[in-house]
């Protein structure tokens, strides 16, 4: 009896334990492809003051006041994004209000020196 309470166990411990990065994941069966798939957000944006803005390509050459800036940058799909985040843009880059264009529909953000991008507020259909 205590053989075969060590065998048990034995191959309990053998079958549960990892020896790889997959370690408690399912091995697919030969011939089977898993498809894993990660959120994602539908396009670059840019969150501030409680509202999404997508990433344009079109440069903006007349900036108003700063308005803020980029605290956190990620690619990962974050539960509920904080304020002054991007999916693109680094941390520190500055945000800008643009010269007769409310807040609520576009604001602009420097890529570099001398380069400010519009981002813009999508139409909500």
């Amino acid at each position: 009896m205590k053989k075969l309470i060590l065998l048990v166990s034995f191959t309990l411990l053998a079958a549960c334990s990892s020896t790889g990065q997959n370690a408690g994941q399912p091995v697919p069966s030969a011939g089977i492809q898993t498809v894993q798939a990660l959120a994602s957000y539908p396009f670059p944006l840019v969150k501030w003051n409680d509202r999404v803005y997508a990433i344009t390509d079109t440069a903006v050459t007349e900036i108003d006041q700063e308005i803020g800036e980029i605290t956190l940058q990620s690619s990962e799909c974050l539960q509920g994004s904080p304020n002054n985040f991007s999916t693109t843009f680094k941390p520190g880059s500055k945000l800008y209000a643009i010269p007769g264009i409310p807040v609520e529909e576009a604001i602009a953000v420097r890529a570099s020196e001398h380069e400010y991008i519009k981002v813009i507020v999508p139409a909500r259909e």
